[in-house]
């Protein structure tokens, strides 16, 4: 199996305006990322299909929880086998016919760290790919920012009450340690340019608002966000931004309200490659 593949294949499916893929190609809350070869299609953080290529076709696959359509308490009568069940996925047309159900299925409870990453992805047009991962060792990559210069930065976010716990904090230290060590390695560099020269062969409007610059260096520092709190917590976030930062976290960004991330946040990832930082 190959990503260009599964590439192809949806390409072939796009022509399709009835299709499932035409569905999710157009869907502006859809969000696109890669694990290895497969592409996953992402709700509201949520994952909830995983695409691969056979020599057959498309494999496509879903979590148990969307197969049944129907609200919670909804009972199903049973008829012969080949009645078709209303509210039931069983085959790919089934989710086809049935997308809109399928996906506010998927979105009725927003996943409250992957959703903040997704509602930051569709919104940020310098977001080049989301939830990656780099080597087996090191923690995924929230976020890939793609910078006007052609430099890359790499961003792990975090809701402020998930960093509650002083534990928490720590194994945030942890994670930046790891990422920053993998973030040193020439392969870093050749998979994330990977990622990105992939968006232009896939059909979809996530795709499609990718950023698509040359890319020639990594910043080898990674960025953490902090976001997600009431503005009273304010002087309790920079007080924990400050701890991180003593403990080895120099980038550290708090922003009360995702909505308020911008460039004037996520620029100051940018590092002087004269300096050495690049590769």
């Amino acid at each position: 199996m190959s990503w260009r593949q599964v590439c192809d294949q949806l390409a072939l499916l796009a022509q399709d305006g009835t299709s499932w893929w035409s569905q999710v190609a157009r869907d502006p809350q859809a969000v696109l990322a890669w694990d290895h070869h497969t592409l996953v299609v992402r709700w509201a953080g949520n994952a909830a299909l995983w695409v691969d290529a056979l020599p057959q076709g498309l494999l496509v696959r879903t979590a148990e929880e969307y197969l049944c359509l129907s609200p919670p308490g909804f009972r199903v009568v049973l008829e012969p086998a080949a009645a078709d069940f209303p509210g039931i996925i069983r085959q790919i047309d089934d989710l086809a016919r049935r997308f809109v159900a399928f996906r506010r299925r998927v979105m009725r409870v927003a996943h409250p760290q992957a959703g903040l990453v997704d509602f930051l992805a569709l919104r940020e047009p310098c977001v080049g790919a989301v939830d990656v991962l780099l080597a087996e060792s090191a923690p995924r990559v929230d976020l890939v920012l793609v910078h006007p210069q052609g430099m890359l930065s790499c961003w792990l976010v975090r809701r402020a009450e998930s960093l509650r716990p002083a534990s928490a904090r720590h194994a945030l230290v942890r994670q930046v340690t790891a990422l920053r060590r993998e973030l040193a390695q020439p392969q870093s560099m050749a998979t994330l340019e990977g990622l990105l020269g992939r968006w232009p062969h896939v059909p979809g409007l996530f795709a499609r608002k990718r950023p698509r610059r040359l890319v020639h260096a990594v910043c080898p520092e990674p960025a953490v966000l902090v976001t997600g709190f009431l503005p009273e917590l304010r002087p309790v976030v920079a007080a924990w931004a400050e701890d991180l930062r003593s403990q080895g976290v120099p980038r550290v960004i708090s922003v009360a309200d995702p909505a308020h991330f911008s460039p004037r946040h996520w620029s100051l990832a940018e590092i002087d490659v004269r300096g050495g930082g690049g590769r």
